[in-house]
């Protein structure tokens, strides 16, 4: 005997599966717009901290005491070391689940490494004005033929010896005019390369040979 085919039946089921996926993919979709949201946030607390450092360099000069503008550029620089380290790795963790091409993240990556560059340059001004000697990381990477096995960053923070030691993250896949003259100032042709301490030293370099530059 031909079984009879359960046409409505079947049809319910291929609905209620339809519409799983579907909500599947909207939660996905909004894990990952709130992620992207909390990273946004989370940069705006940064460029807070790097204002407040511009402004108390502004501050030099005025009558200021000259003892607690240091001490206050100190405590900002170490927690900017560590905000930057955890800014760079839930990014890492954005891109795992984004795509490395997302428009959201590029455009958020952009904007700080273009706030990397300006602390960058108030992090020597600091320095000389306050005789500080902090340890300053350029990092320089592509995401182009990513290998896992050779992630320079991820070593990097490996041999951080403290968060006097500051690591900048910049990704040369992405076009700006600020990390382009870092680059040209220093001689960056090729990633991955690190610049520390105004020395660079251009490809891949192993955790010997970094645990012999920081």
């Amino acid at each position: 005997m031909v079984r009879e085919i359960n046409w409505r039946r079947h049809a319910a089921v291929l609905a209620i599966v339809s519409l799983v996926f579907i909500i599947g993919v909207f939660i996905g979709l909004r894990q990952g717009m709130d992620a992207v949201s909390g990273l946004a946030q989370d940069y705006e607390t940064i460029a807070m901290d790097s204002t407040m450092m511009d402004t108390l360099f502004l501050l030099e000069g005025t009558g200021m005491n000259a003892t607690e503008s240091c001490e206050a550029y100190t405590g900002l620089l170490e927690k900017f070391s560590s905000d930057i380290a955890s800014f760079n790795y839930r990014m890492w963790l954005m891109e795992s689940q984004l795509g490395k091409s997302d428009p959201s993240l590029l455009s958020l990556k952009n904007k700080f490494n273009t706030l990397e560059v300006r602390n960058y340059l108030l992090l020597m001004k600091v320095d000389d004005v306050c005789g500080k000697n902090h340890t300053a990381i350029l990092y320089f990477y592509s995401n182009r033929n990513y290998d896992p096995l050779k992630d320079q960053g991820a070593l990097i923070q490996q041999v951080k010896k403290s968060n006097e030691t500051i690591v900048y993250h910049f990704d040369t896949d992405i076009t700006n005019p600020a990390v382009s003259m870092i680059m040209e100032h220093y001689g960056v042709f090729m990633v991955p390369s690190i610049v520390v301490d105004g020395k660079l030293y251009s490809g891949f370099q192993d955790k010997e040979e970094l645990e012999k530059i920081i």
